[in-house]
Order: structure tokens, then C-alpha cells, then sequence
């Protein structure tokens, strides 16, 4: 038996080893709660997210949340905790991943590996990853910095998150733009009874090796509300002969009357029959080609949550975000042309579609119930027996893709007996690819063509026609004709093919001639190539001659400075280099430009020499050509340019460029110093500011370096927007942002542009809490303009104030973005705020719009009536 001190030790011993295992358990515990312990640490993607994230620490590195992730990157990931697997892929489906852990392997793009059981963590609604095995496993790169607490990822522009942010902004930019152009002012169009003043000349001279000097001149402005043009040429010997003298008045109606234009002087009546004629016509056909055909509709279904984004020729226009229906529907106008209509379709998650389609309208369909007609008579100014004609044409809008139409031919008073020439037009488009067209004139020609094209693949166009017994429009007795064209471009890795091939066919009574050009161009780089092969036959009786030949045209790049191109062509029939040429050119100056060439005629064994000298100067053009071979010399001198009469300012402007016929605008702002929007004596003309136009020439001229617009086509309606960033004073703001204008031709028009000083307006936003009202940063206040009902927005600072700077004077109200109160569960009170912003120098100021937010729960109680 043991003794009780035995005892005692025995029992010690037993507490000791309990108190062990005891300390061992809770060491156990304690290191458990250090391996696994939750921190917030940033996670952080350059351009994209910078938010802050709970992960797992085990006192070495972290565990990062791969549905938290991935859900900050708009991917998509589905966890089965019953199948202990996680599925899911960034931007293709192509890349999923996928997470088993049954067998603790990963698999991404067909490449399996281990998952080590010590890097992952799963709970029951989210996964833990090792932030070494992101790379691996998920394709993302992640980067810890302890100091910082810090989790990094480089940008991927890939990531749907990023496409996304990139879409709202879109989004933004096109809501701003329509918001834009709706602070748009209507300019009146004014009719000159006499006004305006454009000048076009050129001089010529062969001082080696010529026959004289030869001129030309026109002449234009505008004359009883129309626009008057004469033009004429000559030379040192002869002078103007009248019998050529070209003129007309012309006169614009408005373009939604019967008659649209009249015409006196040298018209041309178009059509089949077209030739000039010196007399007078009338149309409503548009006085410009038109753009726009019709409206239409694009719908479909996609399914509910949907994000779907319009694009016109790579451009966004609309977009929208499909309701429970799963619908999107676009009104699009369409316009002559070729088009390309682009659906791209984003899923909720995170799927994406796109749908493409292929629109061309052909310039001669026109509308549907649209009539067109024209009515011309006159005389042929080249004609010695002086024969007058008639000449009606009717074209009718038949179908959406089918025009028809008919003209006629009638001489009048004729010297020679000539019957009346009558035809039928046809256009028809097939498809969005395929376009038929037809012209029957018994007495003339019948006429049939074809046009195929695949945008990026393959252009075809073919012709065949059939010409009648007619002395006067068919002289030289052709009996038929065909024509076709194919054209096949290659675009791959930023290289360029072209193929082309082009074939006539042409037969009269005792000849027939068959003409063949392969083409083929290739552009790699800065290396370009050209070739063109022809093949001529000629059948004359039983007799058949043919010939054939091969052209080289290719630039060499041998320096950036230096890039010779070289020509040459050899005949095939005769085996014998025809000629070879090397041609050269360069910029001199910036505004001149030199070149020259050198070209070897094998077959008259002869060389010629070329040299020129293009100097291309504000107020004309000057070019000097010499050509040299050993028999001849020449030097030819061409001078060219234009000359406008801007009668606000009484001063000539000169230009280089052709100014006959076209319009120029002319961009002077004021400062409206009494807001009435007129310029008075006493007000300032501001300097530097700008405009965007479509079209046209900018071009700064004059002591006050206003902004003028040239070469701008007559009558056509313009929208000229404001540009805010040339506008040095931020606090000043043009009345109008946008001017609609049609200009008059052979005139300057002047745009006045009424600029106040924008007035300031501050408050702040408060949110109503339990501890009371604190500062709400990013509430959009809205500020409407009652008397253009034009809107402002603004968004609050993180500490809820708001300032705005650049309010017209006016009326305005105040409101918070109803939509925004709708998604956060506020009203505001006070719902509105109306103040009036006044016109003073420097501008106007409101202070104290103070809106306060409160939640619709809390109102509602407040609200609720007491038993």
C-alpha cells in the first residue's frame, strides 16, 4: 500500500499532466485563432477598384474571397458546397476554371493542377485561396503588401468590371451630348436681294516652249434671293469667246414645297436625255443630296436585365436596359450610304452577344410616296442650228426598295426633223447587298445593272446595254456594251491586299473591242506595291489584233526622308521594256512641296526630265512644271485661288482654295452685357473662341482673330456647336451652345454669339440619421431652366456640399434626381427650390440650397395616423 505522501506525489503528478493537456488544448486553440484570423485589407486595381475586403491571415500571408473577387470584377462564379466544386470564368467561357475539392485539383484552359490542402478555405458561402496560388490556378496575378495592408492586381481591360465602368461612362458622355444639343438656337435664313461676292481665277503661262497665257474667271454672289454665278475663260489671243460664257440664277425655295428650285441660264435637267441647255427649269428635287431616307425599327429579345447598346458605323447612339419583358426596341434613321448597324448585348451575368447588320441605300432609291419631277426647257448652247427641247422626268417612290420613273425628250422648233425620245427608269434593291437597276428607251438605249457587295470582302458590278439606230445620240452606230468590275480587299495582321479586275466589251457594226485590267496592290508596313495588267483585243472584219501589257508602280522605303517611287512598264506582245520612271517628292517649307522624276522611253529611245514646284500659300496656289527631253524643253506656270467679299466687314478675303457657290461662316462672340442677345456699339468682341462643324475649313483670320468657316455647302443645314474649352474665362458661358444655320452661297454669313458670365450656385445635402443630420456626397441636384426647360446637374462633395459655377440668368428649380431618391429610399424636403439667377456684372450668385434627405420608412411613420 502507498503511503499518503505517495499518494500525494501520485495525484500531483495526475493534475500536472491534466494541467498540461489543459495548456496544450488551449495552445492548440490559441494557434488556431492565430492561423485563421479575419482582417480588412485593400484590394486595389489601378484605374478600377480601390475598395477594402475581409480575408484570412495566418500570420504569413492571406487568403483572398475568389466569389467576392470575382463578383468586384463583374465575372461570374457558381458555388456547389454539395458537389465541393467552384466553377466560373472572367470575360470568355472559353477560360472557366474550375476548383474540385474531392480531388484538390484546379483546372483552367485544359491544364490541371494540385490544390495544396493548405490553400484553401472553405466556408458555407464563400472560398479562400492562397494569394500565391491566384496566378496558377485563376490567371491573377495578386500582389499583398503587408505594410500597407494592401492586395493589388494589374489592370486587365478584359475584366467585364472595366468594360462596364467603360459603358456607364459612354452612357454619361451620350445623355451630356443629347442634353447639349437640345441648347440649340434656329438662325432665321436671310435672302439677299443683292449681297455677297466670290471670285475665282487662275492664270497660266508657257514662257518655254508655249502657245500663250490662258485664263479663267467666276463670279458669283447673290441677287434677288437667289445666287447668280457667270463664269468664262480664254486666253491671250482670242480673249472670252461669249458664245461659252456659263451663267445662272438660281433660287432656293423651301424644301417641303412642290417647287423646291428655279433655275435661268445654263440648266441641266438630269436623267437619261440629261444634256445643258440655255433656258430655265424648275424641280423639287432637294437642293442637296439628301442624307437621311427613313426611320426604322430594331427590336428583339434578349431576356430580362440586359444591357443593350446601339452603335451606327462604330458610333454609340442609344442604348437600354431590358425590363421584365426582355425586350430592347431602337428607332434608328437611316441614311443613304452604307451603314453598319451593330447590336452589343451584356447579360447580368456577365454574358455578352453582339449582332451585326449591313445597311446600304442606294442614292437614286428615294423615299416611299415620295414624287420627284423636273420640267426644263432651253436650247443647246453648243448646238449652231439653235434646236429647242423639252425635257420632263417623273421619278416615284414606289416601294421602300423600289423607285420608278420616266422622261421625256421633246424638240421644239426644230432645223432637223428629230422624233420624240421617251424613257423608263428602274432601281430595285434586292437585298442589303444586291442592287438592280434598268433604263428602256426605245429610241435610244436599253440598259440593264447589277451591284453586289460584301462590306470587307467582295465589290461586283456589272452592265449590259443595247443601243437603237439614232444618228443624233448614238453617232457612232455602237450596237451593244457590257461592263464588269470585281474588287476583293484582304485587310490581316495590318497588312494590305487589294485584287481588282475590270472588263468592256464594245461592238459596232464592223469592230468590236474587249479590254482587260488586273489589278493587285499590297501595302506591308511602309512598302507599297501596285500592279495593273491590260490586255486590249480588237476585231475589225476577220482581221484580230490584241496586245498586252504590264505596269509596276511600288515605293521603295529606304528612309523615312527618302522613299523613291518606281514605275515600269513592259510590253508582252513585242517582249520589250517599254519605259521606266522613278519619281521623288518632298515638303519644303510646309507649305510647298518639290518633286520630280525621270522616265526612259525605250521604245523612242528618248528621256524625259520633270521637275515641279508646288507653293501652297494662305491667299493662292502657285505651281511651276518643266519637263525636258532632246528635242523639246516646256515650263508651264499655273497660279489659282479665290477671292470673298465679306461685306459686314467690308474686306476682301483671300484664299487658295475654290470658293464658287460654296458658304462661309463667320464666328463672332460678344460680351452680352445686358442679356438681350443683340450686339450693341458698346460691346466687346471676344477673340479666340471656336466652333466644331461637319465640314468645311477652319481658318482664324483678321486683327480680332475670328474664326471663319469656308467651303461649306449652300442651303444645307448646319449645327454649329460651341466649343467651351476655347473659352479662356471659366466663369464666362455662351448663351447658346449650339446654332442651326443654312448658309447662302457666294457670301459670308455672320454667327453672333452672345457669351454673359455664368452665375454661382452652393448649398449642401443633409442625411437624416439616429445621431442626427450628417453630409451625403453623391446625390445629383438638378437645376432646370424654366424658360428653355434646359437641365443642369451637379453632384455633391463627400461632405454633401455642392458648388456650380457657369447658371445663365434665369429662372430656374431646384430638385434632387428623382431617380436617385427612388433607388436610396429618400424624399427631400424641401422637394423643391425655385430662385432666380440675376444678370449682373461678373456674373449672379444663390447660396443656401439646402435640401435634407429622409428616409421614406421614417416619413411614412411620422405620417401614420394615431388610434
Amino acid at each position: 500500500m502507498r503511503t499518503r505522501k505517495e499518494k500525494s506525489v501520485c495525484y500531483c503528478k495526475i493534475a500536472l499532466a491534466i494541467l498540461i493537456v489543459i495548456i496544450m488544448m488551449a495552445s492548440s486553440v490559441f494557434s488556431q485563432e492565430q492561423e485563421l484570423e479575419e482582417i480588412v485589407v485593400n484590394f486595389k486595381i489601378q484605374r478600377l477598384l480601390d475598395v477594402d475586403i475581409f480575408v484570412q491571415y495566418d500570420g504569413e500571408t492571406v487568403y483572398l474571397p475568389i466569389i467576392e473577387i470575382f463578383r468586384l470584377l463583374g465575372a461570374n462564379t457558381e458555388y456547389l458546397v454539395k458537389e465541393k466544386k467552384l466553377t466560373g470564368y472572367i470575360a470568355n467561357r472559353s477560360d472557366r476554371f474550375e476548383l474540385d475539392f474531392h480531388t484538390y485539383t484546379s483546372k483552367i484552359n485544359g491544364k490541371k493542377l494540385p490544390i495544396p490542402e493548405n490553400g484553401v478555405i472553405r466556408t458555407e458561402n464563400e472560398v479562400y485561396l492562397r494569394i500565391d496560388l491566384f496566378e496558377p490556378m485563376l490567371h491573377l496575378p495578386m500582389k499583398f503588401i503587408f505594410s500597407y495592408l494592401q492586395v493589388t492586381l494589374p489592370l486587365d481591360k478584359s475584366f467585364p468590371a472595366f468594360q462596364k465602368m467603360k459603358r456607364n461612362l459612354e452612357h454619361k458622355r451620350l445623355k451630356k451630348e443629347k442634353l447639349v444639343l437640345k441648347n440649340i438656337r434656329k438662325m432665321p435664313q436671310s435672302r439677299e436681294f443683292i449681297g455677297g461676292g466670290v471670285a475665282d481665277w487662275s492664270l497660266s503661262a508657257n514662257p518655254v516652249g508655249g502657245a500663250g497665257q490662258f485664263f479663267s474667271l467666276g463670279l458669283g454672289g447673290m441677287l434677288l434671293g437667289g445666287d447668280v454665278t457667270i463664269f468664262g475663260s480664254g486666253n491671250s489671243t482670242t480673249g472670252i469667246d461669249p458664245d461659252h460664257l456659263i451663267y445662272r440664277w438660281h433660287y432656293f425655295f423651301d424644301a417641303r414645297s412642290w417647287i423646291t428650285q428655279a433655275e435661268i441660264g445654263n440648266v441641266f435637267a438630269g436623267g437619261p436625255f440629261g444634256r445643258t441647255l440655255r433656258g430655265g427649269m424648275i424641280t423639287n428635287r432637294p437642293q442637296n443630296q439628301r442624307k437621311f431616307y427613313r426611320t426604322t425599327d430594331v427590336t428583339g429579345f434578349v431576356g430580362e436585365g440586359w444591357e443593350v447598346e446601339l452603335y451606327v458605323d462604330q458610333k454609340l447612339t442609344d442604348y437600354v436596359q431590358t425590363g421584365v419583358d426582355g425586350r430592347y426596341d431602337f428607332k434608328i434613321n437611316v441614311d443613304y450610304g452604307a451603314s453598319i448597324i451593330e447590336l452589343k448585348m451584356y447579360g447580368p451575368n456577365g454574358e455578352v452577344q453582339k449582332k451585326e447588320q449591313y445597311i446600304r441605300v442606294p442614292y437614286n432609291l428615294i423615299p416611299k410616296n415620295t414624287v420627284e419631277y423636273s420640267l426644263a426647257l432651253g436650247d443647246v448652247p453648243t448646238d449652231s442650228l439653235w434646236t429647242k427641247y423639252v425635257q420632263p422626268s417623273l421619278y416615284v417612290g414606289a416601294l421602300d426598295k423600289l423607285t420608278i420613273g420616266a422622261s421625256i425628250d421633246v424638240p421644239v422648233a426644230e432645223q432637223v426633223p428629230e422624233q420624240v425620245s421617251y424613257a423608263g427608269q428602274a432601281t430595285a434593291q434586292i437585298s442589303s447587298n444586291f442592287i438592280l437597276g434598268g433604263t428602256w428607251s426605245p429610241q435610244y438605249i436599253s440598259h440593264v445593272d447589277l451591284n453586289f457587295s460584301l462590306p470587307s470582302f467582295v465589290h461586283l458590278d456589272a452592265s449590259f446595254s443595247r443601243w437603237h439606230a439614232n444618228k443624233l445620240r448614238n453617232p457612232a452606230q455602237q450596237e451593244y456594251g457590257a461592263v464588269f468590275s470585281a474588287a476583293l480587299p484582304i485587310h490581316f495582321a495590318q497588312r494590305f491586299f487589294s485584287f481588282r479586275y475590270y472588263l468592256t466589251w464594245d461592238k459596232f457594226s464592223a469592230t468590236s473591242l474587249i479590254n482587260q485590267q488586273f489589278g493587285l496592290s499590297a501595302t506591308i508596313g511602309s512598302f507599297s506595291f501596285n500592279y495593273l495588267g491590260k490586255h486590249r483585243i480588237v476585231r475589225h472584219g476577220l482581221a484580230t489584233s490584241q496586245s498586252i501589257s504590264s505596269e509596276i508602280f511600288t515605293t521603295l522605303p529606304i528612309h523615312r526622308r527618302f522613299r523613291p517611287q518606281v514605275r515600269a512598264v513592259y510590253n508582252h506582245t513585242d517582249n520589250q521594256l517599254e519605259r521606266i520612271a522613278v519619281h521623288m517628292n518632298r515638303r519644303i517649307f510646309r507649305q510647298g512641296q518639290l518633286s520630280g522624276s525621270i522616265e526612259y522611253d525605250a521604245v523612242g529611245r528618248n528621256t524625259m526630265v520633270r521637275v515641279a514646284f508646288d507653293l501652297f500659300t494662305d491667299f493662292a496656289a502657285f505651281s511651276t512644271r518643266a519637263a525636258y527631253t532632246k528635242s523639246s524643253t516646256n515650263i508651264t506656270q499655273v497660279q489659282h485661288g479665290s477671292i470673298i467679299y465679306d461685306q459686314e466687314a467690308r474686306k476682301f478675303l483671300f484664299d487658295r482654295y475654290n470658293a464658287l457657290g460654296a458658304g462661309t461662316a463667320l464666328i463672332q462672340p460678344f460680351m452680352d452685357e445686358n442679356f438681350n442677345g443683340r450686339r450693341d456699339n458698346s460691346e466687346r468682341t471676344l477673340e479666340g473662341i471656336r466652333a466644331s462643324i461637319l465640314g468645311g475649313r477652319e481658318r482664324r483670320r483678321g486683327e480680332s482673330r475670328l474664326y471663319y468657316y469656308e467651303g461649306l455647302n449652300p442651303y444645307d443645314e448646319y449645327t454649329l456647336r460651341i466649343d467651351p474649352v476655347s473659352i479662356d474665362d471659366p466663369t464666362l458661358k455662351p448663351v447658346w451652345e449650339n446654332y442651326s444655320v443654312r448658309l447662302n452661297p457666294n457670301m459670308v454669313t455672320t454667327i453672333t454669339v452672345p457669351i454673359v458670365y455664368g452665375g454661382e450656385a452652393e448649398g449642401i445635402i443633409r442625411r437624416r440619421t439616429k445621431n442626427g443630420n450628417i453630409g451625403q456626397g453623391g446625390i445629383k441636384i438638378q437645376f432646370l431652366n424654366l424658360s428653355r426647360e434646359m437641365v443642369t446637374e451637379v453632384t455633391s462633395f463627400s461632405n454633401g456640399e455642392f458648388f456650380y459655377l457657369g447658371l445663365l440668368p434665369g429662372r430656374y428649380r431646384a430638385t434632387i434626381d428623382p431617380g436617385q431618391l427612388a433607388q436610396y429610399g429618400y424624399i427631400s424636403e424641401p422637394a423643391v427650390l425655385e430662385f432666380e439667377m440675376e444678370s449682373v456684372e461678373n456674373g449672379g450668385s444663390i447660396d443656401n440650397l439646402d435640401f435634407l434627405l429622409i428616409p421614406i420608412s421614417e416619413q411614412e411613420a411620422k405620417n401614420k395616423p394615431t388610434d
